[in-house]
């Protein structure tokens, strides 16, 4: 394989790797206070 072949092929795995932890990162940091009375 190609240096280049194999930059680009890192690049789409991180861009990939990246919007899949994104989002769910984003939704951890920024889920509601949930009463306790629902946690039990």
């Amino acid at each position: 394989m190609s240096k280049r072949l194999l930059k680009v092929a890192a690049t789409l795995i991180g861009a990939v790797a990246f919007l899949a932890v994104a989002p769910a990162s984003f939704v951890w940091v920024n889920q509601p206070e949930v009463p306790a009375e629902l946690l039990e």
